[in-house]
């Protein structure tokens, strides 16, 4: 009995020693052979390298050698980082093993005071102050063989959902590829001048669109003022085109039927331009675009005398001057959600919100032979404004009092393809401006196959709407808020034949608001906002009568005598004035707590109702189940006691 128990001991304590053997064994493998298999779970596949990016690196040109400056000793307690890292250090191993031979990963431990340390800081890298004062180095260094270098001086925890685009740019830009030639007509001050500035004198950088299509095009800025197009030009692109001479309208009419694609951006009503002019009011000039006298050749134009609104995805602002504190939905402030933009265009499909500010819409003429296609849309529940009778941003409540939607979706971007015909029937027209001008031998072109994409806004491209600025490591740090500037890159690279771009720019980013809380907000501030807007009504003109009787008091003689009749009726006056603000007080704390109730309602059921719901059907499956192993239990004693 004692050497059974003893070989079962024995037995045991081999079974768990191999066990541990092979648990180890097991996890040293799959280090080694399961490397490059991966489960990714998450949302929008951030583990996953893009088909356009296994395209990109096994179709390289240049032998890039990629260093990974990384301070690993450092890395630990600060969190978050290290796990970044791991993950840079695994994206770019991959990018070495698609590569085929193109690509070689270094790694370098950039330990204090050593050559390491000394090259990192050579190239431009720039290391964080731990507490320890040690320096944190986590950057990149990427050269070809021409001596092209590319760096990134630090990889920010911010910027993680685009790390595979900023590395695929990298690599890009070092493997030698002509870049497109763009041209870019603006006239707004996108190198770097007024703007959304109390003086508008001041100076401001370039705007950050412009900054990254440089990067990637051969970019040149063409003046609204010239009469002809460079031959070089292989796409071209017209922010706002105001005031443009008919040779030039005809130098894009032939451009654009010549087979070159174009990008325009024209707008009812730039902001940036009644900002730098200083004014607000929109009927007080004209600071809007269009190009209709071409584009209504090519079916579509932008619709006169109009902004568009959309309450479902207005954007919420301080009210007024600021200084009430209040926010409220701006609705010609529209932040476009992903089921306003094209799923099946490369442009759209893959892009998160979009902030557009004062934007039109298009009127289509299908009677046309060319094919558009809507990128953008207006919810059905959009609303347009009359540009001469709108104020702007210090009457919101004007803006939403009776708000009606017109039950239509209205585009606000589009692609237009097909064939087409010159708005210059007779050919070049005579120049105003350059009486030297030399006729053009390109034979002239009465029609064309087109591609154009057409966005009715342009203030969108202004940082204001969709870029955040942040301070780190003494330098001023950009992280997109929304998809404006990727919605023009991708716009250009499609355009210009080039999607390699495209799949990796918009991975990861997406904005998701609370849709029905925001509705149950908006059907709460509705409810008030007619009493509210009476109320103030009715009190400036007590504020006006007072301010006018205290005028005409001043004025006339201090001996002058108020009758008992007069006093009381000024204190019934000044009365009401109190009434009325008492009234205005209770009015926005109902709205308040009415919003606030209705959320918390919303809250419990997320946080009672679904649990109990799920306990619930647990409750079933478990109970289901038992009652099948009884049956079955009790179909396997029958059988046995036969």
């Amino acid at each position: 009995m004692k050497l059974r128990k003893i070989e079962s001991s024995v037995s045991i304590a081999v079974s768990t020693v191999f066990a541990i053997i092979l648990f180890f064994a097991i996890n040293l493998a799959s280090g080694e052979l399961l490397v490059r298999f991966r489960l990714d779970l998450s949302e929008n596949q951030l583990y996953t390298l893009s088909t356009q990016s296994v395209s990109t690196l096994q179709s390289l040109n240049e032998s890039i050698d990629l260093t990974l400056f990384v301070t690993r000793s450092d890395l630990v307690g600060i969190p978050g980082v290290g796990t970044y890292a791991s993950r840079v250090e695994d994206l770019l191993r991959e990018f070495e093993r698609l590569s085929k031979g193109k690509i070689t990963f270094n790694i370098v431990d950039p330990q204090p005071f050593s050559e390491a340390e000394d090259l990192a800081v050579g190239h431009g890298l720039e290391g964080i102050t731990l507490q320890n004062n040690n320096k944190l180095y986590f950057g990149l260094v990427a050269t070809n063989s021409i001596d092209g270098v590319q760096v990134i001086p630090h990889f920010f925890l911010e910027r993680e959902e685009l790390l595979e685009y900023d590395l695929i740019r990298l690599i890009i830009q070092l493997d030698g590829r002509a870049r497109k030639k763009v041209g870019l007509i603006s006239s707004l001050p996108v190198q770097g001048t007024g703007g959304f500035l109390q003086d508008s004198s001041s100076q401001q950088g370039p705007w950050t669109f412009l900054v990254q299509l440089d990067e990637i095009f051969d970019l040149e800025i063409l003046s609204p003022s010239i009469d002809s197009l460079p031959t070089d030009i292989e796409l071209l692109f017209l922010l706002h085109p105001r005031n443009l001479s008919d040779s030039l309208l005809y130098e894009i009419d032939q451009f654009v039927l010549g087979g070159n694609s174009l990008l325009l951006a024209v707008d009812p009503y730039s902001e940036v331009l009644a900002s730098i002019l200083g004014t607000t009011q929109l009927s007080d000039l004209d600071t809007g675009s269009d190009l209709n006298q071409l584009t209504k050749q090519w079916g579509i134009s932008l619709k006169q005398g109009n902004i568009v609104g959309d309450l479902p995805i207005a954007a919420r602002v301080l009210e007024g001057d600021g200084s009430s504190g209040r926010t409220v939905d701006y609705p010609v402030w529209m932040n476009i959600q992903p089921k306003q933009l094209n799923p099946h265009d490369v442009i759209t499909a893959k892009l998160g919100n979009l902030i557009f500010a004062t934007a039109g819409v298009f009127d289509l003429d299908t009677e046309l032979p060319t094919e558009i296609t809507p990128l953008i849309r207006t919810s059905d529940e959009a609303k347009l404004y009359e540009i001469e009778n709108f104020i702007g941003i210090s009457q919101i409540n004007e803006l939403l009092i009776d708000y009606q939607g017109a039950k239509q979706q209205w585009p606000m971007a589009v692609r237009v393809r097909g064939t087409a015909q010159s708005a210059f029937p007779n050919g070049r027209p005579d120049s105003d401006n350059d009486t030297t001008l030399t006729p053009t031998t390109a034979q002239h072109k009465l029609e064309g196959q087109i591609d154009v994409v057409m966005i009715a806004d342009t203030d969108f491209l202004h940082d204001r709407f969709w870029v955040r600025m942040q301070q780190a490591l003494g330098q001023t740090l950009l992280f997109a808020e929304a998809s404006n500037g990727e919605f023009i890159n991708n716009a250009i690279d499609n355009l210009s034949g080039d999607n390699s771009l495209i799949g990796v720019r918009t991975r990861g980013r997406s904005f998701r608001p609370f849709v029905l809380t925001q509705q149950i907000r908006q059907e709460a501030e509705q409810k008030y906002l007619q009493h509210e807007n009476d109320l103030r009504q009715e009190l400036q003109r007590i504020e006006a009568f007072l301010t006018d009787y205290a005028t005409n008091q001043t004025e006339s003689s201090s001996e002058l005598i108020i009758t008992d009749e007069q006093r009381n009726e000024l204190k019934q006056i000044r009365d009401s004035q109190l009434s009325i603000r008492r009234q205005l007080r209770e009015v926005q704390h109902n709205l308040v707590k009415d919003i606030q109730q209705l959320e918390n309602q919303l809250t419990l059921l997320n946080f009672l109702v679904v649990p109990i719901l799920l306990a619930i059907a647990g409750t079933l499956v478990c109970t289901i189940g038992a009652r099948k192993r009884d049956r079955k239990l009790a179909h396997n004693v029958s059988v046995n006691l036969r």
